[in-house]
Formats: C-alpha cells, structure tokens, sequence
C-alpha cells in the first residue's frame, strides 16, 4: 500500500486515540469485577473499548469538532486572528 490510502488505519487509529484513553478505564474496571480469566478479560477490554471510542468519536467528538469549524470558520484559518496574533502561530 502506498500513497494517502497507506494512511487511512493510521488516521482511524489516531481518531479514536482520545477516546480510547478515556473509555478504557472503566472498561477495564468492569471486566475485572466481572470476568475472572484475564487473558479473555484483556481481548474483551480491547474490543468493548474500542467499540466505545469509537462510539465517542462519532457522537461527541466529531459533531464538535465540525460546529468549532463551522464557528470559527473552516479552512487554513480555523482560530480567530486576534488568538493567533497573541500565540504567534500563523497558519
């Protein structure tokens, strides 16, 4: 695989990277109390939590990010210039 396809699990991974930080905690609290093998508890934690990211992304994160966009306006420039200006970020 080359070129921008090559990219795409990356780009799926990093998207869900947030999520998954944050859902994995309490997946793991769950399956601890409830299974008592942990090899099994390991696959389903990664499953359950990569499930939830990815439910986070798409219900949460993604409709924000798309109303920040839309508010600030999308494109090169997406934070209003005076905060730019006072960072020195130019984009």
């Amino acid at each position: 695989m080359e070129g921008p396809s090559a990219a795409k699990p990356l780009v799926w991974c990093g998207d869900l990277s947030v999520g998954f930080s944050f859902q994995h905690g309490p997946v793991i609290a769950v399956a601890d109390k409830v299974l008592p093998h942990r090899l099994p508890a390991a696959a389903l934690v990664l499953v359950n939590a990569t499930i939830a990211a990815f439910v986070s992304f798409r219900l949460f994160e993604r409709p924000v990010g798309f109303a920040i966009q839309r508010r600030c306006g999308a494109g090169r420039r997406a934070l209003p210039r005076r905060l730019t200006r006072s960072v020195g970020a130019t984009f």
